[in-house]
């Protein structure tokens, strides 16, 4: 019997779908491996996975060279957006 009724595999299967065609997805896809190995929720692995998908889509650069300016000009952009603290 499943009792995932909110489709968290199905959703995390998707999230690391479009993470992998994304710029760098190799360095974000490992990034949640390393998630899970920490043994956090696939409910976690999966807010994480569609936050990055966020930014990476409207803030992209690569993580694994990431400057101070990089950083600070995704911190500007989630700070313009409507979410929630």
């Amino acid at each position: 019997m499943n009792t995932d009724i909110h489709d968290i595999e199905g959703r995390l299967e998707a999230a690391r779908s479009k993470l992998g065609q994304l710029p760098h997805s190799g360095v974000l896809l490992s990034f949640l491996d390393h998630l899970e190995s920490l043994n956090l929720s696939k409910t976690r692995v999966l807010k994480y996975a569609t936050s990055l998908c966020t930014i990476f889509k409207h803030v992209p650069f690569d993580p694994s060279a990431a400057t101070k300016r990089d950083i600070e000009r995704v911190v500007a952009w989630i700070n313009r957006q409507s979410y929630r603290e």
